[in-house]
């Protein structure tokens, strides 16, 4: 990854209502193109919310790729899916995620742990079960983020990358 990028912590807890898509609406305007997203299935639990995803979602898809993930210890390349960040992919991340993407229904079922990339590169970067993410951007794009009323913090409680 470039040097001249910087790491910023982000918690939900700042980010109420709109504010996490309003979040990723930025990021997209920035370039963010992609994404991808953990399901999480508890035993035998029902498959509807993973069904409205990909019926949302999978004419989107794009071809797997390997990714760096916010969630994995060893920030190795992974062979990750992917979709593509758009406007119909974001209203399947607004169903999957009803309470924004820092926060979500642990059931039997669930989404969780949104990472979103800009030309393969890791830019936002969420661990939902913490409520807590990263945003990896230019020096001038954080300048951008305070302008825009998106808060941040330079060091994270539970994350980092």
């Amino acid at each position: 990854m470039a040097s001249d990028y910087e790491l910023l912590s982000l918690f939900g807890r700042d980010y109420p209502g709109e504010k996490p898509w309003d979040l990723l609406e930025w990021c997209s305007r920035l370039g963010a193109d992609e994404f991808t997203v953990t399901g999480i299935r508890a035993g035998n639990g029902s498959v509807k919310v993973f069904e409205d995803f990909d019926r949302m979602a999978d004419p989107h898809r794009r071809a797997r790729a390997p990714r760096r993930h916010l969630n994995t210890a060893h920030r190795e390349l992974e062979p990750t899916d992917l979709w593509s960040l758009n406007p119909a992919t974001v209203a399947a991340l607004r169903h999957a995620f009803p309470r924004g993407f820092f926060d979500y229904f642990p059931a039997d079922a669930w989404f969780e742990d949104l990472n979103v990339y800009r030309r393969g590169d890791l830019m936002l970067g969420v661990i939902t079960h913490e409520a807590e993410g990263i945003l990896r951007v230019t020096p001038q794009e954080r300048s951008d983020l305070r302008a825009a009323g998106f808060p941040y913090e330079l060091q994270g409680q539970w994350v980092g990358y």
